[in-house]
């Protein structure tokens, strides 16, 4: 209801909320979709990243943040197309619910092709065993392999020069470490 006076522009708000149902957790199931049959990680492994347990109270931003866990938790397996779906089941008296989330792994990708440009050929040969054509590519892979080389590596090199590209017909990522973009050549000197 809003009511107001010509005089005093002064209005009131008055609103009735109805909470309705509040509803517990009772299971969690994690389903193969996408035509697989299996899955990569156990329903244990994949339980661990839903922070609620049973007969507490559904809380959405807690499945969405375990959600993502996941997703990232099978991109370091290389399934960096995998979408998880997740579906509530209840009966709608304010029982329990059940939470079943469908999991489409998609296709498992390998590093393809591997690039260095702007580095001179020694530290190409240093670099260059560290990351192997047809290995399971791990999304934190670039970002690992940059923080594990900083002495070979221009100082301003950065996950900005870094540059991905997924074949999804093959299942391969090609990796393009293009440090022609850096400002200095200049590399770090290693501490003692």
């Amino acid at each position: 209801m809003v009511e107001a006076t010509q005089r005093r522009n002064r209005y009131a708000l008055t609103l009735h909320i109805e909470e309705g149902w509040r509803y517990r957790l009772c299971e969690v199931r994690f389903e193969p979709s996408g035509g697989n049959t299996t899955l990569a990680y156990s329903s244990r492994e994949l339980r661990e990243h839903i922070h609620m347990r049973r007969g507490e109270f559904f809380n959405v931003s807690e499945v969405r943040g375990g959600l993502a866990e996941i997703e990232r938790l099978y991109g370091t397996r290389g399934y960096i197309d995998m979408v998880p779906t997740p579906e509530v089941h209840n009966d709608d008296n304010g029982g329990p619910l059940e939470l079943v989330i469908k999991v489409d792994e998609g296709k498992q990708y390998r590093v393809g092709k591997i690039e260095f440009l702007g580095l001179d050929a020694k530290a190409q040969s240093q670099l260059r065993p560290q990351l192997k054509s047809g290995e399971v590519f791990d999304r934190s892979l670039a970002e690992e392999f940059l923080r594990g080389n900083q002495t070979l590596l221009p100082v301003d090199a950065s996950l900005d020069d870094v540059q991905i590209k997924r074949n999804a017909k093959e299942g391969v990522v090609d990796m393009r470490f293009d440090f022609y973009t850096c400002h200095t050549a200049e590399k770090r000197t290693p501490s003692h």
